[in-house]
Parts: structure tokens; sequence; C-alpha cells
């Protein structure tokens, strides 16, 4: 059966221009060029791979016909196609067909007056296909680049191409700012870009074009996940309490008597982060380390003596609850190392004060960090060799902006605090991570 070609013309509607004077030539013209065009379109649509063959003859046509201005639209779009199509930037025919396709219908929007749609974005490949953060953390991970078409229009400075970087919790960090196109066809975004807040709770990247998502990447990481939770919510679910160990990693506002509290506690084999107060503002993070054994869990309240826990040596110990008034230089919650090796768990003598506290075997690397009111922020290490834990919190807890806190940032772990009031300060234990 003989090929069909696209000198075929079929009726199409004729614009208003033409009804005004159909029997121009001009008109006769237009309307040619539209049903030219129309059945390259249809082509493209039963046979994608046929493309390149039909533009050409599309161009031909358009020529032959004396529409030398639409035909060098035309060739415009199919060198485009051309390039998409290459082995470099990954686009298979079927993208490059509907990309041919939009084209000329864009083309027929301005032939019949009609403000043609703007071009959408659409990708084809990304490499690589998932974004791990240790490759970024030592330098093996750069960027992630898109092959695609109509990445952007005339210039890079039109492009509505958005990037999100998004947590576990559905927040978004915007950073469009890493985003350049080498090409219509080639979008990087640089993953090492400093100012991108990576965490232990980053899920993926997603790309957007005004409320549509065009692409979404994993990001994948060993950094420790943690957890926030704040008066009025609902306690999160941190992990299951066989092999895990969570503990407070942050606390902040005002803590003015014995309800006052923010803990990890277990129930039902699952880890949760809660707390209670009646003053707003009171929050808490925890975090999870995963594969030490338990060697105990503790308790202590004001008026009894610290309580001793297990020998420092190979082991860590961490608090899991704070509870009661903390409004001044000497009231504390504390994890200490006495004369005899041992670490005990106690606090000042304000009235109603109390702690729990984990502790965990096998420990084969242990560091202690202290901020204070004044000071910094003060790095900790690497946030995939290691998991912090608060150890000791003293001072005026006095309102929502007073809080102390060891997180996680690009990588790596740090501890610094807001100090509304005067003495406060805290102290974090960190190991290394099995």
């Amino acid at each position: 059966m003989k090929r069909q070609t696209l000198s075929f013309r079929r009726h199409v509607q004729i614009p208003l221009l033409c009804l005004v004077a159909v029997l121009s030539n001009s008109c006769q013209e237009i309307n040619g060029a539209v049903t030219t065009i129309q059945g390259a379109i249809d082509m493209i649509g039963r046979e994608s791979s046929s493309w390149q063959t039909t533009m050409k003859e599309l161009e031909a046509n358009l020529f032959k016909d004396g529409d030398d201005l639409i035909a060098h639209q035309v060739t415009m779009l199919a060198e485009r196609g051309i390039a998409t199509g290459s082995a470099e930037l990954r686009c298979d025919v079927d993208f490059i067909g509907n990309r041919m396709i939009e084209g000329l219908k864009r083309i027929l929007d301005e032939m019949d007056g009609r403000t043609p749609a703007p071009p959408v974005p659409h990708f084809c490949t990304v490499s690589p296909t998932v974004v791990e953060l240790e490759q970024i953390q030592q330098g093996s991970l750069v960027g992630v680049n898109f092959y695609g078409y109509d990445l952007f229009e005339k210039d890079i400075r039109d492009s509505n191409v958005r990037i999100f970087l998004q947590n576990r919790n559905g927040s978004q960090q915007d950073i469009t700012f890493a985003r350049s196109f080498l090409s219509h066809y080639l979008m990087t975004i640089r993953v090492d870009d400093a100012r991108i807040d990576y965490s232990g709770e980053s899920e993926k990247l997603v790309i957007t074009s005004g409320k549509k998502v065009l692409s979404e990447i994993s990001v994948v990481t060993r950094l420790p996940t943690y957890f926030d939770w704040c008066r009025g919510e609902a306690p999160p679910r941190l992990a299951e309490d066989v092999g895990q160990t969570c503990a407070l990693s942050r606390m902040s506002g005002r803590f003015g008597g014995a309800t006052d509290s923010v803990s990890t506690l277990t129930s039902n084999g699952s880890w949760y982060l809660s707390g209670n107060s009646s003053e707003a503002g009171v929050c808490a993070s925890a975090t999870c380390a995963n594969g030490y054994p338990r060697t105990g869990d503790f308790m202590w309240s004001a008026g009894t003596p610290p309580v001793r826990m297990v020998l420092q040596e190979g082991n860590a110990c961490f608090l899991t609850n704070i509870s009661g008034r903390l409004q001044g230089a000497n009231d504390r919650i504390e994890i200490s190392v006495g004369s005899d090796g041992y670490y005990y768990l106690g606090g000042g003598s304000q009235p109603g004060a109390s702690a729990t506290a984990r502790c965990v075997g096998k420990v084969t690397h242990h560091s202690e960090f202290t901020w204070s009111k004044g000071m910094g922020t003060i790095p900790l290490g690497t946030a995939t060799g290691q998991v912090c834990f608060l150890s000791m919190v003293s001072g005026h807890f006095g309102g929502t902006l007073d809080s102390v806190r060891a997180y996680v940032q690009n990588g790596s772990w740090y501890l610094d605090g807001v100090a509304e009031h005067a003495n406060l300060s805290a102290s974090v234990s960190c190991i290394s991570r099995l």
C-alpha cells in the first residue's frame, strides 16, 4: 500500500479572516497551509516514528506553496526535534513526536489569530535517577541532569520551571536558585549548592511548572531521621522499639511547673515523641539510633540523690524525658560521669523536676559537647557517621524563644540555642552509628 503523503488535503474550518474574502488568493493560501499542517499533525499522531520524514515533507510543501514564513517556523521546530532526539539527550520518538505536534498546534494558533498556549516543559530522562546525600557530601555528586524539551521558550528568564526539596512531613524548600539551563533541552540542578538545607528528613526533589508536577527524584541518605512535636500536636511515631533507641535532641518553650515536660516513650512496640504543657511554644525534637543493645532505663526525681546507671566505658546514656521547672541558673537536668566511672542521672533542687534516661552498650566512639548563652553554633561532625542526643539542659526556659538543639544541616551535626533569658545551656552526647 502506497504511503499517504502530506499533499493530501482535507477540509478544515476556514478562519474568520477567510470568510470575509473567501475568493481571495491569500485566503486560499492560508487555508491550504492550515490543511497541510493539520495533515502533518495527524500523521505524527498516528506514527510518531515518522516525525522527521513528516516534518521534511511539510517543510517542502509549504515552500512549494509559497508559505515561506510558516515553512521557516517548521524548519526551526524540526531542528529542535533533531537536537532533542540526539543520543546525548536521550529522548525517544514518542516524546519528540508529541513535541512536534505541540509546536505545530502553536503555529496553527498564530495563523488563526489566537494567542498560542505557552509551551509545557517535558522531561525525557534524568541522570542520576536517585540523589544520595552521602555522594554530595563526598563531592562525587555535583548535579542532576534533566533532559527534555521546551524547558524555556525564548530565554531562560521566561522559564516557569521551579525546584523544591521536599521533606517527609510535606514541608518544602524552594531551591530554584540551584537550577541552570545549558540549552532548551538540558537543565541541571546543582545539588551540591551550600544553600540547600538537607537533613535526615529530606525525601525528594519535586520539579514543577505552574501547578503541574513534571518530575520527582528520590533523595536517599544514611543521615539520621529526626522528628518534631509541639504542644497541641499528636505524638509522632518515631520507630519500632526493637533494636532502636530514641531520645531528645531539642527542647524549647517555657518550663514553669511540675507538669511541663517533653519525652520520648515506648508504647505498643513503638517509640513516640510527646510532651505536656499549659504554655504555648513548648516543643521538642527527637532522633533514633539503630542497633545498639539497651543496657538500662533509669528515672530520677527532685529530692533524691543522683541515680547511678552504667559504666561509662563501652556505654552511652541519653535523656528521654525532661519534666518540671527550669527557671533559673541552678535548675537543671543532667547525665554526668562520677569519679567511679559510672554515669549518673540527676538534677538541681527545683521542685517537681524529674527525668528519665536510656543507656546503650557496644559504644566504640563517644564525644560530648556543651553550648551556653553567648556562644555561636558548635559543629559536632558528620551526620552520616554519628547520632547526637541531649544529655544536659539547664537555666531559664522562660519563653517561646528559649531553646537548645542538636540538629543536622547539610550532612553535619550542630549544637546551638536561643536564649531570651540568662544562663541557658545544654550538652549533647554523640556516638558513632552502627
